[in-house]
């Protein structure tokens, strides 16, 4: 009786919502099926194997291959797979794989999916078509393990009808398959009482507590509807009202938090219940309390109707994280997409697809309300779908047991319902507020811009605007650029650089509030973030191409009429005490300590460095920003994207002049000798180390200080690439995973840096007789691969199949406009262009300019940190 009154309210829903979307997805009065994305296709071979088959060129070269098995082979059978196949003799299939480059997952090769197995292999090469069909003949001899259905999914840069020809070949050596059938879904039925559970993470002082609700499945013969995308749509919504719940209860308590968030598990992502996952972060010794107010935060939202005021600030701030969404899939992400159409019959439709279903649709906010108000009672059913969970910190002498927190869950879930409705108020603030009077300034001349292919406006005033037309989306991304970042903010200290950025938005504008006034922005689609690095001072964000004109007297307001909020500073700097805690004891808090050692003293860091944020940092940031808001004309606004350029050069023209300008500029800053030098390791115990997630692996970079060129960056990422593939290779008898990250810095010095991280993988997933071995054994075998790297010239073949792939990667780059404007910048603030004419320079990247890299790069300043 609950799934079926659960699947007709759904329904009612999913009907109803047609109504507002466009007429693209109407089939009739049934729910429509999604349309498959063009570049998917998908069919049976002769033997009953399945396949999905997509083309992707966003990674010229390389491709994703998966095998997907319903029913769970065993991890004996798989892991010993991996060791020994029927035509694999004369080397093993893992290690044929880390010879081409392709290394472990987290997962390492094998993760189970419910009731499936999946094998994943990334990023093969398969430019040549030798390893595309090896990999492919692997494919099928992994079919062998079970006589079960199954499917081969490959994803990415191939000739469809190529591949389907292979596979037609060694589809023949294999047996039929079972016909395919259901995928086992895990029952679910809600629960008498609330269910509560402890899990240990990696802390010392913070705990973390959630709330997660339970909700059925889309039925399986809905999979491919519409239904599972309203559900996620009105889920979604729910996850911004209470996140924003919890904040604002949470400040109001004065109770400091930290990572308030929200997660959506939906059908398509497994074979258990919809889940919709809330949770916060709290001080140990505040996590009574915070329970406490957890429970009755959700306790008012499952029991009580949502305002019409408040459902709107949800509705749009989801749908201008719709509207943020990609465009495009990669690799990995069609696999993934591919994975659940097969198991769980899922859509595959396109990205831009269902960001369409998302964003045309023309429903009356009061009417939309009641049927996000049905969804949410259907969802959320009061306790009987709660888990409340707790994680607790791994310290033996901490520990609060299920008989302490528990009741205070209870109890105060029962206040809150007995206590009556609690009003929530939204103020979405008066755009009226930033009224400007003309200001004008007229258009002085107009250029071709070299890096963008679009125009430089050149006002009176001396403002320049550079300006592309691109895209039928109705958005455009802007930045509004000022030179004199960190080298020009007063007294700067080591520790500081990371938190100047997030005093901007401290800090009342025109008469609104900071929370008010991005609110306001967000509530008209706009989004602005800013960021002040070592060279300049930097806002951007993505505006709907009708607001153009909310965002010039927004950016006019932010420059000239903000005041101090001394009040947001002081709650500011309470909960940074457990952001920066939790951030050392990450990843995060491994990356700050490697560029401390290897740049000590680095006062341009935008690392926390765990020191309290100084008392006078806000008052200090407010000059900063004053200083620059005064010297408006020493810098570039940029916008790319869908909009009328006569229409926006002639609003420009009306308000540029608010904009306050001077003779004088900022020096762009010198770099400066990098202070670290030689090599140095360092050993710690991953359990008591105060930096790090507790687990072992091993952190490295390297840097070699280098004046910058375009052509050297080129040959740089080429090496990069050569580099990733060598390191995989070195793991890949130890078990573990690698990840490479590569930078060109500009400040405080010019120089090429490299970090490769170690992790091990699961043993579930890796070749029979491995384990993930220790940190030390990875360090020795990075050291060797490095090693050779340095003394040994790569292939010409690897060398113009890495050449070929930077070239797509910076073609698809360039397509993105939010990539395409911080080209721009780099060239207007730090003089440098890596655009012009970038094919070329790639293209003339040779085997000596990378060999030369390499050796620079593993010859200079080195930095191990083993944890064990």
């Amino acid at each position: 009786m609950t799934n079926m009154r659960h699947f007709g309210r759904i329904t009612i829903l999913s009907l109803a919502f047609l109504v507002s979307v466009s007429t693209f997805f109407l089939r009739g009065q049934e729910l429509p099926s999604l349309p498959k994305a063009p570049e998917v296709v998908t069919s049976s071979l002769p033997n009953g194997i399945q396949y999905y088959l997509v083309k992707n060129t966003a990674s010229s070269g390389f491709a994703d291959f998966a095998l997907v098995q319903k029913g769970r082979v065993s991890e004996a059978s798989s892991r010993n797979a991996l060791t020994n196949l029927q035509h694999f003799q004369k080397s093993k299939p893992y290690q044929y794989l880390a010879k081409l480059g392709v290394g472990y997952e987290k997962d390492g090769y094998v993760r189970n999916e419910g009731d499936a197995t999946v094998f994943k292999f990334s990023d093969v090469p398969v430019s040549k078509l030798g390893p595309r069909d090896t990999v492919l003949l692997m494919l099928f001899d992994l079919c062998e393990l079970s006589s079960e259905s199954q499917a081969i999914i490959v994803a990415g840069d191939i000739d469809i009808e190529a591949v389907k020809q292979r596979m037609d070949v060694f589809s023949m050596m294999v047996t039929p398959r079972n016909a395919a059938q259901p995928l086992t879904r895990d029952d679910w039925t809600a629960s008498t009482e609330t269910q509560y559970s402890v899990v240990n993470f990696r802390s010392s002082t913070e705990a973390r507590l959630g709330v997660i609700f339970h909700s059925d499945r889309t039925p399986a013969k809905a999979m491919g509807s519409i239904q599972p995308l309203v559900s996620e749509n009105y889920a979604r919504q729910l996850g911004v009202l209470g996140v924003n719940r919890l904040e604002r209860a949470f400040r109001r308590a004065e109770l400091p938090y930290t990572d308030a968030s929200f997660d959506f598990k939906g059908s398509a992502d497994g074979p258990g219940p919809e889940e919709c996952s809330f949770g916060i972060t709290v001080s140990i010794d505040d996590a009574p309390e915070a329970v406490a107010l957890l429970a009755r935060v959700f306790s008012t939202l499952s029991n009580e109707d949502v305002s019409l005021a408040e459902y709107r600030n949800a509705r749009d701030k989801q749908i201008l994280s719709s509207a943020l969404s990609p465009d495009s899939y990669s690799n990995a992400d069609w696999v993934r997409v591919c994975t659940s159409s097969y198991l769980y019959g899922s859509n595959l439709a396109s990205p831009q697809t269902r960001k369409s279903f998302f964003l045309d649709r023309s429903m009356d906010s009061k009417l939309e309300l009641q049927f996000f108000n049905e969804f949410k009672r259907a969802f959320l059913g009061g306790q009987k779908t709660l888990s409340f969970m707790h994680y607790s910190p791994l310290l033996p002498h901490f520990e609060i047991a299920s008989d302490v927190l528990l009741p205070i869950f209870d109890e105060a879930w029962q206040e809150a319902v007995s206590g009556g409705k609690e009003v929530y108020s939204v103020n979405r603030s008066d755009t009226l507020s930033l009224h400007l009077q003309k200001s004008k300034s007229k258009l002085k001349s107009s250029a071709p811009d070299v890096i963008t292919g679009g125009e430089i406006w050149t006002f009176a005033n001396g403002m320049r605007v550079i300006f592309k037309k691109t895209g039928n989306d109705k958005r455009f991304h802007y930045a509004f650029m000022l030179n004199g970042g960190l080298s020009e903010f007063p007294d700067l200290k080591y520790g500081e650089a990371a938190y100047v950025s997030d005093m901007l938005r401290l800090n009342h504008v025109a008469g609104i509030s900071s929370r008010s006034f991005y609110d306001m922005l967000a509530a008209n689609g706009i989004t602005m973030s800013s960021k002040v690095g070592p060279g300049n001072f930097v806002i951007s964000g993505s505006v709907p191409s009708n607001n153009y004109r909310l965002l010039l007297k927004s950016l006019i307001a932010l420059a000239n009429e903000r005041t101090v909020d001394e009040e947001a500073f002081d709650w500011y700097r309470q909960c940074d005490r457990l952001t920066s805690s939790l951030e050392r004891k990450s990843q995060e808090g491994v990356d700050a300590l490697l560029d401390s050692l290897m740049c000590p003293g680095n006062k341009y860091s935008l690392h926390r460095s765990g020191a309290p944020v100084s008392d006078d940092l806000q008052q200090r940031s407010d000059r900063y920003f004053n200083d620059r808001f005064s010297h408006c004309n020493d810098g570039v606004i940029v916008i790319i994207g869908d909009i009328d350029p006569y229409v926006l050069r002639s609003e420009f023209q009306n308000y540029i002049g608010h904009f306050r300008t001077s003779n004088s500029y900022a020096l762009r800053p010198q770099p400066q000798p990098l202070r670290g030098s030689g090599s140095a390791t360092y050993l710690y115990d991953a359990a008591e180390s105060e930096t790090g997630d507790g687990y072992p692996g091993l952190y490295l970079a390297m840097s070699v200080e280098m004046p910058f060129s375009a052509q050297k960056y080129m040959a740089f990422r080429v090496a990069v690439t050569e580099l990733r593939r060598r390191v995989t290779e070195s793991l890949d008898e130890l078990g573990m995973y690698a990840e490479v990250q590569d930078s060109y810095e500009l400040y405080p010095t010019e120089r090429l840096s490299v970090k490769i991280f170690c992790r091990p993988a699961e043993s579930r997933g890796l070749p029979s007789g491995l384990d993930p071995d220790d940190s030390l054994y990875a360090m020795t075998a990075v050291r060797l691969a490095l090693s050779d790297l340095s003394s040994a010239p790569a292939k010409e073949e690897l060398i113009s199949a890495a050449k070929l792939a930077l070239i797509s990667e910076f073609k698809s780059e360039l397509a993105k406009p939010e990539e395409l404007i911080n080209a721009v910048l780099m060239r207007y603030s730090a003089g440098k262009d890596l655009v012009s004419d970038y094919r070329s320079k790639i293209e003339a990247v040779k085997a000596s300019d990378v060999q030369e890299l390499l050796s620079a790069i593993t010859e200079g300043v080195k930095v191990e940190l083993v944890y064990y």
